[in-house]
């Protein structure tokens, strides 16, 4: 009898990593655990009195905090959202819409910050789809940088 494929193409020696894992907690082992073997989102989420896409943060992240232990970085994240150039921006809490519109850009962390931090940079910003003044705000007062526009 073959194994249940997992999601996103997970093997079940890595889904056994995080199971054993001492950086993932009890509950995440959990959520991570039926997400990966088809239990659907909207289910899990129901179950846990969380939204669907905090049951998705959620597997993605106890994969990664496996793979980051390991020396991997986040391989299976960049993929499952096919962004080549991939920095974890998660880190900095910004809101949904200022994180996605980076994210969609092709910013790493580090060019981010070098950016924001000039003037022309932050115009060159606020030319991003859907990345406005505030999101301008946002990541300046997250990154410790004074907005110039």
């Amino acid at each position: 009898m073959s194994e249940v494929k997992l999601r996103w193409g997970v093997s079940h020696s890595k889904l056994e990593k995080v199971m054993q894992s001492d950086l993932v907690t009890d509950r995440n082992k959990n959520i991570t655990n039926r997400a990966l073997r088809g239990d659907t989102f909207l289910r899990i989420g129901a179950d846990h009195g969380i939204t669907r896409e905090r049951v998705r943060q959620i597997t993605l992240r106890s994969i990664d905090a496996v793979d980051v232990a390991r020396g991997w970085g986040r391989t299976l994240r960049a993929k499952s959202i096919g962004i080549s150039k991939f920095e974890y921006l998660f880190d900095m809490e910004l809101n949904v819409r200022s994180n996605n519109c980076i994210m969609n850009a092709g910013f790493s962390k580090d060019e981010l910050l070098i950016s924001i931090s000039t003037k022309e940079g932050q115009r060159k910003m606020l030319s991003i789809p859907n990345f406005g003044r505030k999101s301008l705000k946002e990541v300046c007062k997250t990154l410790g940088v004074d907005v110039m526009i």
